[in-house]
């Protein structure tokens, strides 16, 4: 089916940043096949749908660069905390209740409200990343998804745990037609040690793959960052190969 959005402007977001105002748009089943004015209307090129584009804007998609998308269903839970207080003593105990089942919906609201507001791709990272990877398979969004490469034990220490990673990274990794990367999640330089720090670089390297990572979020991380490390978060993981 070919689509033709006429008398828009597009926004082309290249390195101009150019606007080229009551364009055309022209999309043949689903890919866009030119984008312009007029002058630039391939011939040949007949339109089984007309949109009237006037008064409206044409871009790219939004793209959310760090998300928990699942958290959806935390909205307005334990709000107005200092982010510690909000982490460990209300966010993490509802957390370890959630199931896949509660992630995979909370993650499928959170692409709903992407896609209205014109966000086609996110990154993401949280529990349970299979359901999230399978509510991205079927919404039709993009995401860039990653995953821990450890396991906390019941004293909540970090242990190794690369090989589910590097299953998860197998499984998914331009999953989807391509939709999908996978990425290694470092949460952060205060629940990870030094070792992690280093085997998540390392195992980045080896699957030629890069990383998520909270960092300098707030000063408190920063200064007990210092204590623990003699260095702020930032320069531990640029130190550790992150």
């Amino acid at each position: 089916m070919n689509i033709l959005i006429r008398n828009v402007d597009i926004i082309t977001a290249d390195k101009n940043n150019k606007v080229i105002k009551n364009g055309n748009i022209g999309i043949s089943n689903d890919r866009i096949v030119f984008a312009g004015n007029w002058e630039q209307f391939p011939e040949g090129f007949k339109a089984d749908r007309i949109i009237e584009g006037r008064h409206r804007i044409a871009m790219p998609g939004l793209v959310n660069a760090h998300t928990h998308a699942a958290m959806t269903v935390l909205r307005n839970f334990a709000n107005d905390l200092a982010l510690e207080e909000w982490l460990y003593d209300n966010v993490f105990p509802v957390e370890a209740k959630m199931t896949p089942e509660d992630i995979y919906w909370g993650t499928l609201l959170g692409i709903a409200e992407m896609i209205r507001s014109g966000t086609t791709a996110f990154a993401d990272m949280y529990l349970e990343m299979d359901a999230v990877a399978q509510a991205v398979l079927e919404s039709g969004i993009k995401a860039n998804l990653s995953r821990y490469p450890v396991k906390f034990n019941k004293e909540g220490k970090p242990e190794n745990d690369s090989e589910s990673f590097v299953e998860f990274y197998k499984k998914w990794n331009n999953g989807a037609d391509g939709r999908i990367k996978v990425y290694v999640e470092v949460h952060s330089a205060y629940l990870f040690n030094e070792e992690n720090l280093r085997d998540a670089a390392l195992l980045a390297k080896s699957c030629g793959t890069g990383i998520q990572v909270h960092i300098l979020e707030t000063s408190r991380e920063r200064q007990e960052s210092i204590r623990r490390y003699g260095m702020d978060s930032a320069e531990i993981c640029a130190k550790c190969g992150i």
